[in-house]
């Protein structure tokens, strides 16, 4: 078998399509090729295509449309194995899968219950579409609170050294209840 089609270099979290193409003995493909494949990867959070059973219309190769989803950064690799003879397998490796940029940020920390007029840390952090810290982020984060209380402290407009950052006490309630903040 012979794997190929994936994407490099690629972001986490972003589908590319792969191709499995059988081939005989010579190297030519194996258009009568019936085999049910297999499909394992280097990175154990990814995304792979169910067995396939091969059928006459493929004439020996198929492409798997968006099959492929790597979840880790590094290199990567994605093979796939003929579930009957394991000798027939094949494998695109060298696969470089790099950070994707973030897509929404993550706030979290605020204890609770919480009283109002005492402060807590609240930490953001900028994610990606696997939710990985985009270490990359350079955008600067405004904050919100649903507590409209005159009161109300909620941390300065900042930026997320290495895509996240703590803020030590950066949030004090005005008024008790249900509250939010966004960042």
């Amino acid at each position: 078998l012979v794997v190929s089609g994936v994407t490099t270099p690629i972001g986490d979290c972003a589908p590319s399509n792969v191709t499995v193409e059988a081939r005989d003995a010579c190297g030519q493909r194996a258009t009568g090729y019936r085999g049910t494949v297999a499909f394992t990867t280097s990175d154990g959070a990814a995304t792979l295509p169910g067995n396939y059973l091969f059928t006459a219309g493929d004439n020996g190769i198929h492409i798997f449309s968006n099959g492929v989803t790597f979840r880790t950064q590094g290199t990567q690799w994605v093979k796939a194995t003929d579930t009957v003879t394991a000798t027939i397998t094949g494998q695109q490796g060298g696969i470089s899968v790099t950070l994707g940029a973030a897509n929404h940020l993550e706030v979290s920390g605020i204890t609770t219950p919480h009283n109002a007029g005492t402060q807590t840390t609240v930490t953001v952090r900028a994610l990606n579409a696997c939710n990985n810290v985009d270490t990359a982020y350079a955008g600067t984060v405004t904050f919100t609170s649903t507590d409209s209380f005159g009161t109300t402290v909620l941390p300065a407009n900042s930026t997320l050294p290495s895509g996240q950052k703590t803020f030590t006490n950066g949030v004090t309630f005005g008024t008790g209840g249900i509250q939010t903040v966004t960042a």
